[in-house]
């Protein structure tokens, strides 16, 4: 197509066929405005060639509904430019799905927002998208309570102040509960004391039910062979 597709209003955008949207090349893209890139459905998004919507500036990115911008592909997200990922909105990045998420290359991964994920969507990346986040980026920007929906097998603790993802293989967890312990002595110690008192005291109660089980019938026999 030509780019006379810059003539139309957001309306007019809004109602034309998916058929003719999917032949809209970057030239075309580019050649619209942020108020004309707002009419664009989700399923006219949907059928844009990988490279359209690779074109869109990040003004035109930001001008994209959150219910838009659900319908791109992984495909499409895999397209997305640095500059592009980096202009999303907070409602956008919120926006991204699983699939989207983890479609992601390195390079957009690192520019995205990671602050404004949710913890659902940390939850959701796969070892790979978290292998591809820098360490840099995912001190500063993970928080901890989205931390703490990561999958403990792809996950790291240096401890508060250097805690970072990667995509490390799978340690069982009571080997991750030892290595934390082996390495705050102090803290596994005085852990491990309340844990041992904790035990005792439970054994101890139920001696305790036991011996009172057995001593009753006893007492019993000793009062019969009194009479």
């Amino acid at each position: 197509m030509t780019t006379s597709v810059n003539v139309l209003t957001a309306s007019q955008i809004a109602v034309l066929p998916t058929a003719t949207v999917s032949q809209w090349t970057s030239a075309d893209v580019a050649s619209l405005s942020s108020a004309q890139v707002a009419g664009i459905t989700g399923d006219q998004l949907n059928s844009l060639s990988s490279s359209a919507v690779a074109a869109f500036s990040p003004s035109q990115i930001n001008a994209i509904s959150y219910n838009t911008f659900l319908a791109l592909s992984g495909a499409q997200t895999a397209n997305l430019t640095a500059t592009e990922v980096g202009a999303l909105s907070t409602v956008q990045v919120q926006a991204l799905t699983p699939t989207q998420l983890n479609s992601l290359p390195s390079a957009d991964l690192n520019a995205l927002s990671v602050a404004s994920l949710t913890a659902t969507q940390v939850r959701s990346l796969d070892t790979t998208a978290i292998g591809n986040l820098s360490t840099a980026q995912a001190r500063a920007d993970i928080s901890a309570s989205e931390y703490a929906f990561v999958d403990p097998d792809r996950r790291v603790d240096d401890g508060p102040a250097q805690r970072h993802l990667a995509g490390v293989a799978a340690v069982p967890r009571h080997q991750r509960a030892v290595d934390r312990a082996a390495s705050k002595p102090d803290v596994s110690h005085r852990r491990q004391s309340r844990i041992l008192s904790a035990e005792v005291a439970v054994q101890d109660s139920g001696r305790g039910v036991d011996r009172d089980a057995n001593q009753r019938p006893v007492a019993r026999r000793g009062r019969a062979a009194d009479r």
